[in-house]
């Protein structure tokens, strides 16, 4: 069984109590990487993708046909995910019940991850 789900803005896929969950990220505001997210589930298999797509000209259209106050900085700041995805950790673990020393051990582990190349296979069209 797969459960799909949403809602943080953060891709991912793992098991838990026998069940393939999976978050396919955000297509309009997500953390870490510009880009639309998304999974492909076929037969089973679940392939995190990112789309790329022309942020300043989304940002000019959501700011065209919008009335919010702050658009132009909302659109910046989410379009071009100025928040990195330990910047989300950070903010939603204290919510969620997560300790704070688990928090920096997971914003560490995400660090490295990127930094060697092995968080890369993840998100990639």
């Amino acid at each position: 069984m797969t459960v799909v789900c949403g809602h943080t803005h953060m891709p991912f896929a793992r098991l838990a109590n026998r069940r393939q969950i999976v978050n396919p990220g955000s297509v309009g505001m997500p953390y870490g990487r510009v880009g639309a997210h998304w999974a492909l589930l076929t037969g089973g298999a679940v392939e995190l993708r990112r789309t790329a797509y022309d942020v300043p000209a989304a940002c000019a259209s959501v700011c065209a046909e919008s009335a919010y106050p702050d658009i132009a900085e909302w659109t910046d700041y989410f379009l071009n995910s100025r928040a990195s995805d330990a910047d989300a950790l950070a903010v939603m673990a204290p919510r969620d019940g997560r300790l704070p020393e688990r928090v920096c051990v997971a914003n560490h582990l995400v660090r490295v991850a990127t930094r060697n190349g092995s968080a890369s296979k993840l998100g990639n069209a």
